[in-house]
């Protein structure tokens, strides 16, 4: 089926032929859809005859504008719900994951603690740095290919500017291994630069349709890939792998311009935010907590399929009084935390798309 932004969508129902001739739409991610826009789709439906099938989670990623329409049109339809999780191998994980689902954050937290999961530091910094350090030890042991690394194992945010920072940590990293080659730095919008270099992982950040001009491979917004190639003149060509037809090791390429580039097109795909991420299933996930509220959390504790990691850097986290009230912190080990760590005591993109 062809798919489109929902604000594609709503641009065609108010300038052009609206959903006449489409017999079903599916809006993925519903949850994400504001209830002004759901209207819009709602009334058209009506007009045209259209079915309209939602699906989403009313407990992961909200709307950024006022929402609420799912969750009551499930209820009012009796729309049917998944209840069983095909996704987490480890049964601990599962289960404090359907007792996050009864809003026992808490719980769902000391479970996870209890699992290794939950990894309290003193500071961002050094949350940060732990974070790094884990992904280091997977990456080497379980994915030095690069191709391998950004289908099996990402590092999740919900902020841009923890995400910048974590990305150039990973990049660095991998600089000073020698495992990155020639490197070219662009200016971008705002004042801010990106250096990419060939061995880069990158995720590109805008659609490109250049089947729809018969110049080769559509290049698509959320794509993780590599930088294969780096010209002198700053063009830079990705690869990434298709996972075609069952054609597990279909690479394809394309290249982009300094223009491209400089306009957003790519970005560092080591970290990406929890948002961009939705949808996704890898091996191991690495998330740094602070900024996600529990819809946001959810689905970044839920990418993984062997394992889902939390770091929560206390000082932004619990307030003097916080500290006070709950009383000495438990102290625990584990392979990517200092000696000296604490269980918490409290609790404390990729967009909505119909085809």
């Amino acid at each position: 089926m062809p798919a489109r932004t929902v604000a594609a969508w709503i641009q065609q129902i108010r300038t052009g032929t609206g959903l006449t001739g489409i017999d079903v739409l599916v809006v993925d991610e519903a949850t994400m859809v504001d209830d002004c826009s759901a209207k819009v789709l709602m009334r058209e439906a009506a007009r045209t005859g259209t079915k309209l099938i939602g699906i989403g989670d009313p407990l992961q990623l909200q709307t950024v504008g006022v929402g609420g329409w799912f969750r009551e049109v499930h209820r009012l339809v009796g729309g049917l719900a998944l209840h069983e999780n095909r996704r987490q191998e480890d049964a601990a994980e599962r289960h404090a994951l359907e007792v996050w689902r009864t809003g026992d954050h808490d719980q769902a937290l000391r479970l996870l603690a209890d699992r290794g999961r939950i990894h309290p530091t003193e500071s961002v910094d050094e949350a940060r740095s732990q974070i790094l350090t884990a992904w280091d030890e997977l990456r080497r042991e379980k994915w030095p290919d690069t191709y391998d690394l950004v289908d099996e194992l990402v590092v999740l945010a919900a902020r841009n500017a923890d995400i910048d920072a974590l990305n150039a940590g990973a990049q660095q990293i991998r600089r000073a291994a020698g495992e990155l080659g020639t490197e070219h730095t662009y200016a971008l919008p705002g004042g801010d630069r990106l250096t990419l270099a060939e061995g880069d992982a990158v995720r590109v950040r805008a659609n490109d349709y250049r089947s729809r001009r018969g110049q080769g491979p559509d290049l698509l917004n959320g794509y993780r890939a590599v930088v294969s190639q780096l010209a002198e003149d700053g063009r830079v060509e990705v690869t990434w792998r298709a996972r075609e037809r069952g054609q597990d090791d279909a690479y394809v390429s394309a290249w982009l311009t300094p223009k491209q580039i400089a306009g957003g097109a790519l970005s560092l795909g080591y970290a990406m935010t929890i948002a961009a991420s939705q949808g996704m299933t890898c091996d191991t996930s690495l998330m740094y907590g602070h900024g996600a509220n529990a819809f946001a959390a959810y689905p970044g504790l839920t990418r993984g399929k062997k394992e889902n990691h939390l770091w929560l850097p206390l000082a932004v986290i619990e307030s003097e009084e916080t500290r006070a009230r709950l009383g000495p912190p438990v102290r625990t080990r584990s392979a990517w935390s200092a000696p000296s760590t604490r269980t918490p005591g409290s609790s404390g993109s990729r967009g909505p798309t119909a085809w």
